[in-house]
């Protein structure tokens, strides 16, 4: 029994979307930021631990008892998101599609390749799962011209490259603080929930 003593007991899906998370999204465990909302805020707000991101932090993500998001390194990334963020969640959702639209026929990635999340408020998150860590200036090159390419954007819309080493994004898979709605996977086309059945990685040098 003593053995057991601290540990944390994990459903088979808890593991598996821990082993998800970890897979996809974790390149860098030196710092993270945690969201909080308390009544009267006029939004959200973050704060960064000074401790390093644990297993036990992302379970927490994942149980909805707590909300974390995940900086990139110094130097690279693990993926590449694309943060659309709008007052109305119609222009989101018209931004984001174009941008899907766009990564599909002009820079030849796959549909399979293009992840879309629900950012739990009136904004998605474009992402792309990569095989190997990408360096963050040409992370920032592909951003601008994915963004020169997509055109004049509403005023209301803005789009923003994440994650960064001095940035943090906000993990999918738990819920907003202030919505207290769920940050779920969408159908990168319609835009409906969808759950995670396979997620794939893109391959740079393909």
């Amino acid at each position: 029994m003593e053995k057991n003593k601290g540990k944390i007991t994990k459903t088979k899906r808890e593991e598996q979307l821990l082993e998800q998370i970890k897979n996809l999204y974790i390149g860098f465990r030196k710092n993270y930021i945690k969201m909080y909302y308390n009544k009267g805020m006029a939004k959200a707000k973050y704060h960064r631990p000074t401790w390093a991101l644990h297993d036990n932090q992302i379970l927490a993500h994942i149980r909805q008892k707590e909300t974390i998001g995940i900086f990139a390194g110094q130097i690279f990334s693990k993926f590449i998101c694309f943060d659309v963020d709008s007052p109305e969640l119609k222009l989101s959702k018209h931004t984001t599609k174009a941008l899907v639209v766009l990564l599909n026929h002009d820079y030849n990635i796959s549909l399979d390749d293009i992840h879309v999340s629900f950012s739990g408020k009136k904004g998605y998150h474009v992402e792309i799962f990569l095989d190997e860590f990408i360096e963050s200036n040409k992370m920032e090159h592909f951003y601008f011209d994915v963004l020169n390419n997509l055109g004049k954007l509403s005023e209301k819309v803005e789009i923003e490259l994440r994650p960064l080493h001095t940035v943090g994004l906000k993990l999918p898979l738990s819920i907003h603080k202030q919505t207290n709605k769920y940050c779920h996977f969408v159908d990168n086309q319609t835009l409906r929930k969808k759950q995670i059945l396979k997620i794939t990685f893109y391959q740079l040098n393909q």
